[in-house]
């Protein structure tokens, strides 16, 4: 049965079930104003774009029939502050504030990244600095910071539509372009923009997408009840993932109702500078015997060594009599955030929380705080301004993994070359901080020898995946004729951006280099395939964890760092380096 058959069908016996109907039996209508932005909002060929067919839908189930209009964004703003139009989407956080409206946040986008022609010699250093001097488009209402909205060294120019923006780069009439992860992924797979690149690490800004109401409508509370209420519907009846497969739009991007403006990332020199919640333990334990923790995990199933880690949590623990109560978030920050309630009313001595989000973790962190409970953060860390919630965090220095992995890229080759980045899973900390520490140690670099010449010239997603990490790379490959270096986060995703390059018979002359050492990351350093890897065990780090919780507990003064001890591993050091389980 064809699929908009079913979809027709669905919204029909919701159309009866719907409790927000009119006395009449009708849905209500409204006005919606919105831009051409594909993949999210598109009049071409009859699509939608995804992020239409999701307000549309989470409106019908809202007790809404929506009238849709599309125009210039100028002109869709002036409709809703003179109450022309019902609502706008998809609007940055500055233009619901510009309108003076109510706001939703209905897309957490992927980070913002620039793109340039591949023949634009220009190099991008993750430095502001480096577009001093060029011309550089944005698209109209997009989200930006504060330090690239002040900068003045550069000529903005702000664009109406996705399909202009890139023209303007493909045409060479601007330098780079700013745009989010996800437009940049949809746009540069269409054969007109093949030669078109994305050249810079995500660090410009996050840009997240908003439903706006207008103030000037009367009826803004029952709108944004309705739209909140049929989107909780949307994805409880599965319509919602049917339309985001649709567009082959990954799941994992969350749409989280939230009052988080910016994403805010972690730079190690304020990392070191931060101040705890300093909570004590409500008791003071005489023995290991008698504590209680519990552990709120990211997703102990999504890789080995996630599951090491939870293995060996457990085991030590055990060891040392402390009793444990392990929870799974599945990679969910909804459910880490009800997590934490549940936890923290069954009253433990103290929480372990790996957080699946470093911003949007907030009400877990501060639930805990205001119960008194302290929270220890394990292997990643979290925005800046939650840290007042956290007494210590326990882990890797993800920052220095990444330098030790550009430093041994540097060795590798020889101080020249181009290479490309496979990250984790965009927004997590971890990934942050170690796609920053490579950028810092090559910009460092450059600054300091003039003959430097290593340059990042795709950035791209594997998501912790081996198969997420092939796929990307089948990407990359289709975007660039050639590179001398490749790397990736942890070394699954190395592997199997790898084994894309030796499918499609790539050369094998170019370098890898990683963060993270697996088993089998070993075994590819020993046959050559890999120059380096970072050692990280998560035994060692679930033992460092446990062992640190327990001090905390028997009234040592902990301190708010605890970092695991990595080490560059490259294959004159495999001989003294006992090979990974996971």
């Amino acid at each position: 049965m064809p699929f908009h058959f079913l979809f027709v069908l669905l919204l029909f016996f919701s159309f009866f079930a719907n409790a927000d109907l009119s006395d009449e039996g009708e849905l209500k209508p409204i006005s919606i104003v919105t831009v051409e932005r594909p993949p999210y909002t598109s009049d071409v060929d009859n699509r939608k774009g995804f992020l239409s067919e999701v307000v549309e839908s989470a409106f019908f189930y809202g007790g809404y029939n929506v009238i849709r209009y599309s125009m210039p964004w100028t002109r869709a703003k002036l409709q809703i502050m003179t109450g022309e139009a019902d609502v706008i989407f998809p609007a940055s956080y500055e233009d619901v504030v510009d309108i003076n409206g109510s706001r939703v946040l209905i897309h957490n986008t992927l980070p913002v990244v620039l793109v340039k022609h591949s023949e634009q010699s220009d190099k991008w250093n993750g430095r502001l600095e480096s577009l001093k001097g060029h011309s550089v488009a944005s698209h109209r209402g997009m989200l930006i910071s504060d330090e690239y909205s002040n900068f003045t060294g550069a000529h903005k120019v702000e664009i109406g539509t996705t399909e202009q923006l890139f023209n303007m780069v493909q045409k060479r009439r601007i330098d780079f372009a700013i745009t989010d992860r996800l437009t940049a992924d949809y746009m540069l797979q269409m054969p007109a923009y093949k030669d078109l690149v994305v050249v810079s690490p995500p660090y410009i800004s996050s840009s997240e997408l908003y439903l706006g109401i207008s103030e000037a409508d009367d009826q803004k509370d029952s709108i944004k009840q309705a739209f909140e209420e049929g989107f909780a519907h949307l994805k409880r009846s599965g319509t919602y993932q049917e339309i985001l497969s649709r567009y082959q739009i990954d799941d994992n991007i969350q749409m989280i109702p939230d009052e988080t403006p910016v994403a805010t990332y972690l730079e190690p020199s304020r990392l070191r500078s931060l101040k705890g919640s300093g909570l004590p333990p409500r008791t003071i334990k005489s023995s290991s015997d008698n504590i209680n923790v519990a552990i709120i995990g990211f997703s102990w199933a999504t890789d080995t060594y996630q599951s090491t880690y939870i293995k060996q949590f457990t085991e030590m623990a055990e060891t040392l009599g402390v009793k444990v109560a392990i929870h799974d978030a599945k990679g969910s920050i909804d459910q880490q955030n009800n997590l934490m309630k549940q936890v923290i009313d069954s009253k433990p001595d103290v929480v372990a929380l790996w957080p699946v989000h470093g911003e949007k973790v907030k009400p877990a962190l501060q639930y805990a705080y205001e119960a008194g409970v302290p929270v220890f953060l394990v292997n990643t860390p979290v925005a800046e301004g939650l840290w007042k919630y956290v007494r210590g965090y326990i882990g890797p220095d993800n920052y220095k993994e990444g330098r030790l992995a550009a430093e041994m890229m540097d060795t590798a080759l020889g101080g020249k070359g181009k290479v490309v980045e496979i990250q984790g899973f965009p927004g997590y900390k971890t990934a942050v901080l170690r796609s920053l520490g490579f950028h810092h140690y090559l910009q460092e670099r450059r600054q300091h020898d003039s003959e430097f010449d290593i340059e990042v010239i795709d950035v791209s997603s594997g998501y912790w995946s081996r198969e997420r990490s092939y796929t990307t790379m089948e990407r990359v490959i289709r975007r660039h004729s050639e590179f001398d270096g490749l790397y990736a986060a942890d070394d699954n995703m190395a592997l199997g951006a790898m084994q894309a390059l030796t499918d499609a018979n790539w050369p094998t002359d170019f370098k890898v280099t990683s963060a993270t050492l697996f088993g089998d990351g070993y075994d590819a350093i020993k046959q050559g395939k890999i120059w380096g890897s970072v050692w990280q065990s998560p035994t060692e780090e679930a033992n460092l964890a446990v062992k640190t919780l327990v001090r905390f507990m028997l009234g040592d003064d902990v301190p708010l760092l605890t970092f695991l001890p990595v080490k560059p591993i490259t294959k004159s050091a495999l001989e003294s380096t006992v090979r990974p389980e996971f």
